[in-house]
């Protein structure tokens, strides 16, 4: 079921899939018996969704989605019994704030309104929470050791993953991260480079096995990109 849009429908009636780079990396690359894939930003189970579909030595999906329409669009996509879902968002400390709602793009939705020109009616309230104490708590709940960790929130990505502690790092051994918030990320470039080195590989969607050095000019060029990292 997918909300009607000018960006993500067409999309994927065009080509049945969507970012289907990121499942290649993960059918590529996993290689746990029990693995535990944890979709934050899961919007309405794009993602989450086709790597059901490959029956992949996947034991659960932990959904992260705080926009209630695609939430309710996810809970009926994804029927695997093994899905869990959590309508809010993360972030470094529990807070309220507002999200803006992208009706053209539904891939699109973000708390950062500068983006926006007109955001005043389009405006919903979500609770996010902190990403490290969530995810603590689902790690030992649920005995989890292997992480495959998906994250595209719009602007969000790399504040929840720099909030993680050494423990669940520990535990990531695929890592999908969105790099969009760029004055973020360069306040915090040494704690990002710091946590990335308990990684072997580094790519993106276009580049395989790049270097720190590399790394850091994709960010100064200030461009969107996915960091596909390994261990």
């Amino acid at each position: 079921i997918l909300p009607l849009d000018e960006i993500v429908a067409p999309r994927i009636f065009k080509n049945d899939n969507w970012n289907f780079f990121i499942i290649k990396f993960i059918k590529k690359n996993i290689k746990n018996k029990n693995n535990f894939f944890f979709d934050i930003g899961a919007n309405v189970g794009l993602i989450t969704k086709q790597l059901q579909n490959l029956n992949l030595n996947i034991n659960s999906y932990f959904c992260f989605e705080p926009e209630v329409n695609n939430f309710k669009i996810l809970k009926k996509n994804l029927k695997n019994k093994n899905t869990f879902f959590y309508n809010y968002g993360l972030a470094s400390k529990n807070k309220k704030t507002k999200l803006f709602v992208n009706n053209l793009n539904k891939s699109d939705n973000s708390i950062y309104l500068n983006n926006y020109k007109e955001t005043k009616d389009r405006l919903n309230k979500i609770d996010l929470k902190d990403s490290n104490t969530v995810l603590n708590k689902i790690i030992k709940e649920n005995n989890i050791n292997h992480i495959i960790y998906k994250s595209d929130t719009q602007g969000m990505d790399e504040e929840i993953f720099l909030n993680l502690n050494d423990s669940i790092i520990e535990k990531i051994y695929l890592l999908i991260l969105e790099i969009s918030n760029f004055d973020f990320i360069t306040k915090n470039l040494d704690k990002l480079l710091n946590k990335l080195k308990k990684f072997k590989s580094i790519s993106t969607e276009k580049e395989t096995n790049i270097s720190i050095d590399h790394l850091k000019i994709l960010i100064v060029k200030k461009e969107e990109f996915n960091l596909l990292v390994k261990k």
